[in-house]
């Protein structure tokens, strides 16, 4: 039995169909950052962000653990990575944040199909705004233990910081 035609013509295929006509990312900028898979996308963007901190004349090196990205300027740097969900220009969550690790800063990166928008905060800010709140977790991790949160919203938190104050 040949399954195709059957496949093809199911509500569900017709509806991957429409969005994909629909598609804001193709043909867009950073439409090749937008296929990758969730770790080469983060990878990628920890990349990116290094290198364009690099370019504004910030000092990058490597984490000095696990608990970080980079370390930048001498702050041990998260980095997180968010591509606009839903379909909608400037929506975007931040997902694995997490409050037990070891940095200072945290740089959040919103992807757009034609543009990016960088902020940042310390982990005081996330102990007073995010860490401890239940409507931002995320959850605790296969064993419970973990405190993870996200944060998603239209453009960004009240409280982060424009680049140029890092």
């Amino acid at each position: 039995m040949d399954v195709t035609q059957l496949m093809a013509n199911t509500e569900t295929f017709k509806n991957l169909l429409k969005e994909s006509e629909t598609d804001i990312w193709k043909g867009s900028l950073f439409e090749p950052l937008k296929r990758l898979s969730s770790r080469s996308k983060g990878a990628k963007a920890e990349k990116m962000t290094q290198e364009t901190m690099e370019l504004l004349k910030y000092i990058v090196r490597k984490a000095m653990s696990s608990d970080h990205d980079r370390v930048i300027s001498d702050y041990a740097t998260e980095i997180k990575f968010s591509t606009c969900w839903d379909g909608e220009l400037n929506k975007f969550t931040w997902q694995q944040i997490r409050g037990g690790q070891d940095y200072d800063r945290i740089i959040f990166i919103g992807c757009n199909p034609n543009d990016i928008h960088m902020w940042w905060a310390t982990k005081d800010d996330l102990k007073k705004h995010v860490f401890g709140r239940d409507k931002l977790r995320q959850h605790k991790g296969k064993d419970g233990e973990q405190e993870l949160y996200w944060l998603s919203g239209v453009h960004k938190m009240p409280w982060f910081r424009d680049m140029s104050s890092f």
